[in-house]
């Protein structure tokens, strides 16, 4: 019996430019504050994931976070939601970097995984400047493993908020933590 409906991986130009990039350090310039009701970023200990958020040169935020055992989907492989929280979490500073007054949700998400992310290692998640048009921005990223390998790559669509919702008001009113950061530079 012939076999149909073989799916074919499109080519990605996003990420084949990652892949020939010019690896190199990139000057920290800021920091991204943590809010203690984010999954995202509050700690470990509280049920979060502990991502830590840096503003580097050029506006580009990258991510700090670190995989673990318990957030396995197959044995020794991050579990895909996981990465996509990564992605959803770092990508959305994007849309706060130039007006932190911007409210903005996500309406859509493309993630590819193109390696297994393993656990108990340190990830990067970059997120590169957004396409904006109106009140749509849309950030692409790359989740980069320790030696280099871009394990997933991510598209995400945020809509911002109108200022007179109860969500709008809500964000507003979420106490920010600032931090030390622990870096002068990452490289990507």
């Amino acid at each position: 019996m012939p076999r149909t409906g073989v799916l074919k991986m499109v080519r990605d130009e996003f990420y084949e430019k990652l892949k020939t990039r010019e690896v190199k350090d990139h000057k920290v310039i800021g920091i991204i504050p943590w809010r203690e009701t984010c999954y995202g970023c509050k700690d470990v200990a509280h049920g979060g994931l502990h991502v830590r958020a840096y503003v580097t040169e050029g506006d580009v935020i990258v991510g700090i976070a670190h995989t673990s055992e318990n957030q396995n989907g197959f044995p020794h492989v991050t579990h895909g939601g996981i990465v996509s929280t990564y992605f959803d979490e770092v990508l959305w500073h994007q849309t706060k970097l130039k007006d932190a007054n911007i409210n903005a949700m996500t309406i859509e998400m493309t993630v590819r995984y193109w390696h297994p992310t393993p656990p108990d290692v340190e990830v990067k998640i970059v997120a590169f400047p957004p396409e904006i048009d109106g009140r749509h921005y849309v950030v692409r990223g790359a989740l980069i493993l320790p030696d280099g390998t871009i394990s997933a790559t991510a598209k995400v669509h945020y809509l911002t908020i109108r200022q007179d919702t109860r969500i709008a008001e809500d964000e507003e009113k979420r106490i920010l933590h600032d931090w030390e950061p622990e870096r002068k530079s990452i490289r990507f």
